[in-house]
């Protein structure tokens, strides 16, 4: 049977969560964003998704100007009369001259003459020990919370904290098995999920291939977090009682 305490233990980490998880979610890109521009070139990176296109446009437009050349030698005295003879502007008739210099396709894909903006890149290797900083920071706020409640609690339970840090855990296994059920493809599922999650977004984003796996991985830290700061509690407690005995007077004997 679950105690009222344990209860009462329970909501506390489920606010402390929600609180830490809706501050990450709001704060996590910028620091991202910042990472990823102070990192430089730290371990993999993903490469701009436009530099193969150019490429492959350059290395197109040799063989496609050697072509013309070859047609062009291949008739040296081609007659001038199959060349289309431009029509002259009718008397009264405004000839608009076209502008050499046209707007720059929209489409993302460069054309000849053209060079597209390179893409900033994804420092995979920085993003994921930031966000192994920021799971580490978000489970040592939770087990210092716990640990309060260990040495402010007056009845001695030692797996107190195990078990609320567990039932407020039960929210994010929801997400998580409805996510796994859904298989992703449910927009607001996937979306709350990553809020709730946020204080381990980025590890699940840097392997999204096996985010879901990651994600079951994750959701035991939370109540062993909660579980050893409630013990380190109970200790602090326990060292601070026997100090205060060992210096406490004695009284004097008649």
């Amino acid at each position: 049977m679950i105690k009222s305490s344990t209860w009462k233990l329970s909501r506390s980490f489920l606010v402390t969560h929600a609180v830490l998880a809706i501050a990450f979610f709001a704060f996590l890109p910028a620091v991202l964003g910042l990472v990823n521009l102070l990192s430089g070139n730290l371990g993999t990176s993903t490469p701009p998704t436009n530099m193969s296109q150019q490429q492959g446009d350059v290395g197109q437009q040799p063989a496609q100007q050697q072509a013309g050349a070859d047609d062009s030698a291949a008739q040296p005295n081609a007659p001038d009369a199959q060349q289309p003879v431009e029509e002259q502007p009718e008397a009264g008739t405004d000839n608009s001259v076209q502008p050499d210099n046209t707007l720059p396709d929209q489409s993302g894909t460069a054309q000849p003459g053209e060079v597209l903006p390179a893409e900033p890149e994804r420092n995979l290797t920085a993003e994921f020990i930031a966000g192994l900083i920021t799971a580490a920071l978000y489970l040592f706020i939770m087990a210092a919370a716990a640990q309060g409640s260990g040495f402010g609690d007056r009845e001695r339970m030692l797996y107190n904290g195990f078990i609320a840090g567990a039932i407020a855990s039960i929210p994010a296994l929801v997400l998580t098995i409805i996510l796994t059920i859904s298989g992703g493809n449910v927009a607001w599922i996937k979306v709350v999920h990553r809020i709730w999650m946020s204080p381990y977004i980025e590890i699940y984003s840097v392997h999204e291939d096996i985010m879901i796996t990651l994600a079951y991985v994750t959701l035991p830290l939370m109540p062993i977090a909660t579980g050893v700061g409630y013990l380190r509690g109970i200790r602090k407690k326990d060292e601070v009682v026997a100090k205060l005995k060992a210096t406490a007077p004695k009284p004097d004997k008649i």
